[in-house]
């Protein structure tokens, strides 16, 4: 195949008198990929022809064909089925896959998701790539871009081991004439940064926790303006918590803390390992409990890990509230409001008016008899004089 200064320009060729290309679907940096079809068959396949610039190089086209064969020997539903590898008249690579139709998760990446929403693109994603890394296969190259989400958020992984093609190529030190390089800056773990041969499936991984990152805080987990600062962050650079930008979901910080740990033996081992402690954090903010009457909402239950006995301590907000009578204080040198000494201009206790209210009573019923005793004296005095 000739190189080609417009993919276009094959709009209309027939491979092996088989694959009519129909129109083009995309262009990546190894790859152009065209709608096609068969010439007796009804139906659409993708069929992705190896870019000119890597097809004399017989060990990257050896890996080509050798990665699409283990993609064909997958059976799973996360993966994008690859039927054939065969190479054009002129000796030019080309797989004939599965046509998707949905989009990339890149464009559906327009701001946060719900957690629920990517946990669920995730799982499936890892799912895939546990898959792919029994059979001894490293992607390399996990992106949002190659990431397809079918309808029904169906998720399928593109672009199986196209970077060790890459690898193959000359790695790092190599660029294609689209300027991509053997993984994403932004997407790639430090080891893969410093000596991508040397990177493992741990590098997968990694790529996810980004992904699923910024997924869930809708921004970049290691945002800077040119490649070279992405590629520095990722080595050198904290991930931020995701609690500090979105409150709500502070309880990711621990399993972020793991997924993006700049050591490779101190992050999640397994793509089964990552799935299962990304599938035990709660999935959203704590709900909150309607405030009890007359009293302000100020306080929510905290999350809990899911599968957790609720705390023994009550809440805040939906405990009763105990009314307390209210200590009349007063705030001075002598009499500090947290000695809990009574001022003494406060109005008595209720016990203590009626105890005087009852002596003043018998006191008036004591003064009422003396008077009438002496009433009665003198008049019985001046009855005996007579």
């Amino acid at each position: 195949m000739v190189a080609l200064t417009d993919p276009q320009e094959l709009v209309g060729a027939v491979l092996n008198r088989t694959w009519k290309l129909a129109r083009v679907i995309g262009q990546g940096g190894l790859g152009i990929v065209y709608e096609a079809h068969h010439q007796t068959s009804p139906g659409s396949w993708a069929v992705k022809l190896l870019q000119h610039e890597f097809v004399e190089e017989e060990t990257t086209v050896a890996r080509f064909l050798a990665e699409a064969e283990a993609a064909k020997r997958l059976d799973h539903p996360g993966i994008v089925k690859v039927f054939e590898a065969q190479r054009a008249e002129d000796g030019t690579p080309y797989l004939v896959m599965e046509l998707l139709s949905g989009q990339s998760l890149h464009a559906l990446m327009t701001g946060p998701m719900a957690p629920q929403r990517a946990v669920a693109i995730c799982s499936q994603l890892l799912d895939a790539l546990d898959a792919v890394h029994r059979v001894g296969v490293i992607h390399r190259d996990v992106k949002p871009d190659n990431v397809f989400v079918l309808e029904g958020e169906r998720v399928k992984l593109l672009d199986l081991g196209l970077a060790r093609v890459m690898d193959a190529a000359g790695g790092m030190s190599r660029k294609t004439k689209t300027g991509m390089m053997l993984g994403t800056p932004g997407y790639m773990s430090p080891e893969q940064i410093k000596n991508v041969k040397e990177s493992d499936l741990r590098s997968d991984l990694w790529a996810v926790g980004v992904i699923l990152y910024e997924l869930l805080s809708g921004r970049q987990a290691f945002g800077a303006p040119t490649e070279f600062a992405r590629m520095t962050a990722a080595l050198t650079e904290p991930i931020v918590p995701l609690g500090s930008r979105a409150p709500e979901l502070a309880a990711w910080d621990a399993f972020f803390a793991k997924a993006l740990a700049k050591d490779p033996i101190e992050r999640f081992q397994t793509a089964s390992e990552m799935l299962t402690a990304m599938q035990g954090v709660p999935l959203g903010p704590a709900s909150v409990v309607p405030a009890a009457s007359g009293v302000p909402n100020t306080a929510a239950s905290p999350p809990t890990l899911a599968g957790a006995a609720p705390s023994a301590a009550p809440s805040l907000v939906s405990a009763p509230v105990p009314v307390v009578p209210r200590t009349n204080t007063r705030v001075s040198a002598d009499n500090p409001v947290m000695s809990g000494q009574q001022d003494r201009h406060a109005p008595p206790p209720v016990e203590v008016v009626e105890q005087r209210r009852s002596v003043r009573v018998s006191l008036w019923v004591a003064l009422l008899l003396a008077g009438a005793c002496l009433c009665l004296g003198l008049l019985l005095g001046m009855l005996l004089s007579r």
